[in-house]
Parts: C-alpha cells; sequence; structure tokens
C-alpha cells in the first residue's frame, strides 16, 4: 500500500515537471521561429537594397565616357570609332570583348556577370552615341556583407534561443509551482482523511 502511495506521489510530481519542460520548449521553439522569420525579411530587405545600390552604381558607371573619370572601384572600356580605352589596372579577363561587339553590331546593352582575376564583377556594356561603353564592378564588397549579415543573424537567434530556453525554464517552474504545492495539499488532505476514517 506504501509502494503504491509513493509511486503515485511521483507521477503526480513528475506530471508538472514534464508540463514546465514542454512549456519551455515550446515557447523557446517559438521565438526560434520568429527571430528565423524576421532574420529572412531583414536578409531580404537587405540584399534587394545591395542589388539596387550595386546597380545603380553600374547604371552611373556607364554613362561615363571617359576610363580616367571612373572611381577606383569601378573599371571601364570605351570603344570609340575602333579605339579602346581601358582603366588603369584593369583585371585580366576585361573588358569582355564579345560583349563590346555585340553590342556595336546591334546596339541595346549586355549585362551579365564575370570571373576575372579570382573575382565576380558585374559588367554592364552598353551604346552611348557612338561609343560603346562596358562598366564593371566588383562584386565581392557586396557579397562580404551579405555574409556577414548572415552570420550576425544566426548568431543573434542562437544566442537568442539560449536565453529564452533559460528564461521559459525559470518561467515554466514558477508557474507550475502553485500547482506542485496544490497537489501536496490535496495529498495531505487525502492521506489526512483517510486515516481519521481509518481510525475510530
Amino acid at each position: 500500500m506504501k509502494r503504491r502511495w509513493f509511486q503515485t506521489e511521483r507521477g503526480n510530481d513528475a506530471d508538472p515537471r514534464r508540463a514546465a519542460r514542454r512549456l519551455a520548449v515550446q515557447f523557446t521553439a517559438l521565438i526560434v521561429v520568429l527571430l528565423s522569420l524576421t532574420g529572412v525579411v531583414v536578409y531580404y530587405l537587405a540584399a534587394a537594397g545591395a542589388e539596387q545600390a550595386l546597380q545603380d552604381r553600374l547604371d552611373s558607371a556607364a554613362a561615363l565616357n571617359n576610363p580616367r573619370d571612373a572611381p577606383l572601384d569601378i573599371f571601364l572600356a570605351v570603344y570609340d570609332r575602333g579605339r579602346l580605352s581601358v582603366s588603369r589596372d584593369m583585371p585580366a579577363g576585361l573588358p569582355v570583348e564579345s560583349s563590346l561587339a555585340a553590342v556595336a553590331a546591334g546596339g541595346g546593352e549586355v549585362e551579365e556577370t564575370v570571373e576575372a582575376s579570382g573575382t565576380t564583377f558585374r559588367v554592364l556594356t552598353r551604346a552611348d552615341g557612338r561609343d560603346i561603353v562596358q562598366a564593371a564592378i566588383d562584386t565581392s564588397e557586396t557579397r562580404g556583407q551579405l555574409d556577414r549579415l548572415v552570420l550576425a543573424l544566426v548568431s543573434a537567434v542562437l544566442l537568442s534561443a539560449v536565453v529564452a530556453a533559460l528564461f521559459s525554464a525559470v518561467a515554466a517552474r514558477a508557474a507550475m509551482r502553485p500547482l506542485v504545492e496544490a497537489l501536496a495539499l490535496q495529498r495531505r488532505f487525502v492521506s489526512d482523511a483517510g486515516h481519521e476514517l481509518r481510525t475510530p
């Protein structure tokens, strides 16, 4: 009889503990999901802004007609009446001569991504009057910024998950404490009542 009562008491104590752990896990999972969704939105907005800024710089560079006027991080090639002028220290693989020839033959513009000297460049080739202008921008800085943003977001989510787990565990225990005390009081009452009923 005593052994059965002991097992019942342990089972009643275990139920609130399991409920507290379940609440802590659910709260932590909710925090992680919400922060992850927020991180995805932040990354999407940052990537879209970086892409738009890169495109604006590329368009502005392609409007130049003299390689000496190009900023240091932009490489410019201008094809004018059979003469090709390029920026100083033009990377190997640039300019893209096939794109220059294609635009010279049919007009319009060509935008592409090119690997040159171990770096990825965004290249825009367009006709500007009688000139053919090709602008190339190194995209490694933009990619590096986005990679650092991803690292920061992942670190924030992981840190928040740890903090949320600790907080929710403490809060769940505090919330379950009155229930545990009520169960203990109920057990004492039942035990006392049973003793009184068995004792004449």
